[in-house]
């Protein structure tokens, strides 16, 4: 760490190693010449602390002005980009004149970079752009957050919600202990591809079964040891609690084997000893079911998990309803076997009606998309024009890399990805945005994907295999028509630095064939995966990374941003209904 702290402020302190760092991707100015190199430095130079603090000084003469909105607002617009504002000052009709402020005074005199002439006014929309291009200027050097700190401070802005990855080993150990806790169990978290193992009440589930198995079985084995029906249920107790410590700790592949251990000995003493050698009395034959149907949903936990919801529920139901029948539906045994019924259908009813209500959030921008699609295809020339962007995407294909959609496995764990991606980001962005400029699209700018969402995506969707993320740098090109979509399509594929992935003729979206409403809400486009082949990024070992590309026809891409508070806000909902 005193490395790194020790390069970064060597980096910042010579400007002729550094350079001027190229400007923000935020702001709509075009790239200069030597914006590639600029953006390939480690390490953020004198030119990109002025961008800081050029910014964060906006933003400080903005709540200063005491016009754009009230202290709450303007708390509520700052933590949407992770900021906060420790001094709020002049904002609201009721607060005090800015002259009469000592803070304001002193801000003003840290002389540490040119103060733009302050507004007669600014807007809560202003103040919400201003945070977005100082949040993009943050991401581009987590690793750099001390220094970019201080900065802030400056002006009384604090990055609240830095990335995890500003502090080395954070965020490994996040996705390690990884709990979906924005899904509820009834609607989601059962159903994703890691199931029950990012369940918010696993732990409190295991502790509670463990204590139950000690609790009742153990007063037992103290005058019986030799009974294996009463010594399995105290161990398989015991591993429950080392278990629940495993998993808090972030061992989750040791838990898991504790899982198999658990189902052997489940198999063994309740399974095959205590019904051979009548343990249990009248109760031996039940507990050969259990045992056995025991054993096998424990190894089912580890072996599937994305079946968590049909072992948990449907298959320990029928466990105890066969059990019931076995000893001659004994009250004990019959009332579980009614409980997990009942509890199986309520949830796969809270299920369907959660996937119902998810669909629903979406359905007028999916109805609004379609209308868009629909006036689309019925306006002059569109015909021919889909023509040839279908060609296009079938000769870009033909010729695309044939690569695996994974992240190379040179990066041994999720935090080394990130920290990559964070320094071949402002290289990507430059290289896509020439291209898009080049053949007259407009460029939308993308920060690195949220580690909050890019750890949602590797548990919910992809079983906690995180190389399977390759939309971290990402970035929109959006057109007037398809016949200009389709030259820069063909020409991204003609840059000898952008490689292309082949993909799936499903993400080629502007297709009559496809389903919009079921598979992306009504939502078209064309998703490109590249990797950028440069001398640098061979130099860095950046040239293996996946990058992602969306293509964007301008009606639709005007629409979802018109929408973008409640649309976006929905499609969240939605998304975590779903577990996905």
């Amino acid at each position: 760490a005193a490395a790194i702290v020790a390069a970064a402020a060597a980096a910042i302190g010579n400007d002729d190693d550094m350079g001027s760092m190229v400007s923000s991707l935020t702001s709509f100015t075009s790239p200069s010449d030597d914006a590639m190199v600029e953006a390939e430095r480690p390490w953020p130079g004198t030119y990109f602390v002025s961008e800081l603090r050029r910014v964060q000084g906006q933003i400080f003469d903005t709540i200063c002005t005491g016009n754009c909105g009230t202290a709450d607002e303007i708390d509520a617009t700052l933590a949407a980009f992770g900021l906060a504002f420790d001094v709020v000052v002049g904002t609201g009709s009721a607060s005090a004149p800015l002259s009469d402020n000592p803070h304001d005074a002193a801000s003003l005199e840290h002389g540490n970079a040119p103060r733009s002439p302050r507004p007669a006014d600014y807007t809560l929309t202003e103040l919400r752009a201003m945070a977005k291009e100082l949040q993009s200027l943050l991401m581009r050097y987590p690793l750099a957050y001390g220094m970019m700190g201080e900065v802030l401070l400056e002006d009384g802005l604090r990055w609240k919600d830095r990335p995890c990855r500003s502090t080395p080993g954070v965020l490994n150990r996040r996705l390690l202990r990884w709990r979906d806790s924005t899904m509820s169990l009834a609607d989601s978290t059962l159903f994703t591809s890691s199931g029950i193992w990012v369940c918010p009440a696993l732990e409190p589930l295991i502790t509670l079964m463990s204590a139950m198995c000690i609790i009742v079985y153990g007063p037992f084995l103290v005058y019986n040891p030799s009974n294996a029906f009463f010594a399995t249920g105290v161990l398989n107790g015991f591993l429950g609690f080392v278990a629940v410590a495993l998993l808090r700790w972030g061992h989750v592949a040791r838990a898991k084997q504790l899982f198999v251990a658990a189902g052997t000995f489940f198999i063994i003493g309740w399974g095959i000893l205590t019904p051979a050698l009548r343990l249990a009395g009248a109760f031996s034959p039940g507990c050969a079911f259990c045992g056995w149907g025991g054993g096998i949903i424990f190894y089912s936990f580890v072996a599937a998990p994305q079946f968590s919801f049909y072992y948990l529920w449907g298959a320990l139901s029928m466990v105890y309803i066969l059990t019931a029948i076995v000893i001659f539906a004994h009250i004990e045994a019959t009332a579980m076997a009614g409980t997990f019924t009942f509890l199986t259908v309520v949830i796969w009813l809270a299920r369907i009606n959660a996937s119902a209500a998810a669909n629903d959030l979406v359905a007028a921008d999916s109805n609004a998309y379609e209308a868009i699609w629909r006036a689309k295809l019925a306006a002059p020339h569109t015909a021919d024009d889909l023509a040839v962007l279908r060609i296009s995407w079938t000769e870009v294909m033909s010729t695309a890399a044939r690569d695996g959609k994974v992240q190379p496995e040179m990066f041994g764990s999720i935090e080394v990805l990130f920290n990559a991606c964070d320094r071949l980001h402002e290289v990507f962005l430059t290289k896509m945005r020439n291209v898009c400029d080049s053949n007259g699209g407009a460029f939308q700018h993308a920060n690195v994907k949220s580690e909050v969402r890019a750890l949602q995506k590797a548990v919910r969707s992809y079983g906690e295999n995180w190389h399977r993320l390759t939309d971290i740098n990402r970035c929109a090109l959006v057109f007037v028509d398809f016949r200009q979509m389709a030259t820069c399509l063909r020409a991204i594929a003609a840059d000898p630095s952008i490689i292309v992935i082949t993909m799936d003729d499903s993400k080629m979206r502007f297709d009559e064939g496809y389903d919009a409403a079921t598979r992306s809400g009504g939502y078209r486009d064309i998703q490109l995966s590249v990797r950028i082949d440069t001398g640098w990024t061979r130099a860095q070992g950046f040239d293996q990374i996946l990058c992602e590309v969306q293509l964007h026809v301008t009606e639709m891409w005007a629409h979802s941003q018109s929408t973008m508070g409640s649309a976006h806000r929905a499609y969240i909902q939605r998304r975590n209904m779903l577990g996905d």
